[in-house]
């Protein structure tokens, strides 16, 4: 029976050695993490946001992902971007300096370009672009280009970065300038004759009608026509 109580009392201490010990490797494997997220913490001198902004003024377009590696011994941010290209671009910056230290092209283009996605637009509207971003929206890709149409209003069409489909477009109600036709009533009571051609387009921040009349005396005279407010700019 005492030998039992000695067993018994060998094996509590074993298990009371054990699990002193099990505590201590917790303890330092804990403080091993720990010191591990403060040595990554130092590491990084600029912020993921920052690392964002650097890529993007490398590449414009918008970001699909961003996260924290060490390459070569290094500690860098790969940040991927969809350009406005229609390629995707993966950039290595140094979470240090803040400099891009790699820069990969998707040599297939993925995507339409934003100058593509002005041209659906433009078919679907005519007028001049006013303005175009790059969006994720449901998950998807697509941009988001106002057009301000010959019909005097502004068109907001959204179109798929992957299939160049327009999926939603929307209209102004009210009309943000004058027509087409009415710029063209404007143009011909200051010159007599007949309109050859006209276009819509942004000069010196202001959006005009470019309209080309074969006058009477049959020369070739050029009216500029202020599309917000119909004043002759030239």
């Amino acid at each position: 029976m005492n030998i039992t109580k000695v067993l018994s009392g060998a094996a509590l201490g074993t298990i009371l050695s054990i699990s002193s010990l099990t505590s201590a490797h917790a303890a330092v494997i804990q403080k091993d993490d720990t010191s591990a997220k403060v040595e990554t913490k130092q590491q990084a001198s600029i912020t993921i946001a920052k690392a964002k902004q650097v890529a993007l003024n490398k590449c414009k377009g918008t970001v699909q992902s961003a996260q924290m590696k060490k390459v070569n011994g290094t500690y860098v941010y790969v940040v991927k971007v969809l350009g406005e290209d229609g390629k995707q671009h993966t950039m290595n910056v140094n979470c240090d300096s803040g400099k891009v230290v790699k820069h990969d092209i998707q040599k297939k283009q993925a995507h339409i370009s934003k100058t593509k996605a002005h041209q659906i637009a433009l078919n679907k509207y005519k007028g001049a672009v006013q303005s175009s971003d790059l969006k994720k929206e449901n998950g998807v890709y697509i941009y988001v280009v106002k057009v301000l149409g010959e019909d005097g209003s502004t068109h907001t069409i959204h179109v798929n970065c992957d299939s160049g489909k327009i999926v939603k477009q929307e209209v102004q109600k009210k009309n943000a300038a004058i027509t087409k036709t009415k710029a063209h009533n404007i143009a011909l009571n200051k010159c007599k004759g007949t309109v050859k051609s006209s276009a819509l387009k942004k000069e010196n921040g202001k959006y005009v009608y470019v309209i080309k009349i074969t006058a009477q005396n049959h020369t070739e005279q050029t009216v500029k026509v202020n599309a917000e407010n119909g004043s002759i700019c030239k």
